[in-house]
């Protein structure tokens, strides 16, 4: 549980999102995250699709003593610094070495950037809502990792064969780079001004200095 402003987060084990709200709030880094003073008059619970088992009762009791409007958004995946589930287990291969794309295949997957997690969850802030968030593009899981790649100092890919990839990858790592992991998203339909940024697109084109996340 962690608290930004007037907002209540239960981030489900997600913590690298904290840098990314705080940012999004217009806290500054050493700055503090709130008012002690004051108590928290509104609630967000950020969950992926590998941490829905997360969820904080503690969370739950607060937001009910205090009676705060709670707002839920699913990312299904999201891509940052920090990131875990498959984005992360593909970067780390990729930094390493390990990483192949699969000539042929075509699963696709759901996925959001921090960035925009963070400006949606500001928006939704206050609302009783329970949301699904994603770019709205659902790439590819080989475009996916060829940004990433690209993220990680403009390496390149190779691709090979199904039948040699299922033996270097071993057959649960196969399956979850074959498998389509997409799901409908309505956060954009609720709040129409909301625009997310392609992820893809993110990671091959924005400039990363000093004051990138």
């Amino acid at each position: 549980m962690h608290r930004i402003s007037d907002i209540l987060f239960d981030l489900c084990g997600n913590d690298f999102l904290l840098p990314y709200l705080r940012r999004e709030a217009g806290i500054a880094d050493g700055e503090p995250a709130y008012d002690e003073e004051s108590a928290p008059t509104r609630a967000v619970r950020i969950v992926t699709d590998d941490t829905t088992a997360n969820a904080d009762p503690a969370f739950d009791a607060e937001t009910r003593r205090l009676g705060l409007p709670l707002a839920v958004l699913h990312c299904p995946c999201i891509v940052a610094t920090g990131m875990t589930g498959l984005p992360r287990r593909i970067a780390e291969s990729i930094y390493a070495g390990r990483f192949v794309t699969i000539k042929g295949c075509e699963a696709r997957i759901s996925v959001v950037h921090g960035v925009d997690v963070a400006r949606a969850a500001m928006m939704a802030a206050g609302s009783v809502e329970t949301l699904t968030l994603t770019d709205g593009t659902d790439p590819a899981i080989s475009d996916l990792a060829d940004a990433i790649a690209c993220r990680i100092d403009g390496k390149r890919l190779f691709a090979i064969p199904p039948r040699l990839a299922r033996i270097w990858y071993g057959r649960q790592f196969f399956d979850r780079l074959t498998t389509d992991a997409t799901c409908p998203e309505n956060f954009t339909a609720a709040y129409p001004s909301f625009r997310p940024t392609p992820v893809t697109e993110y990671l091959r084109t924005h400039v990363y200095d000093k004051n990138s996340l």
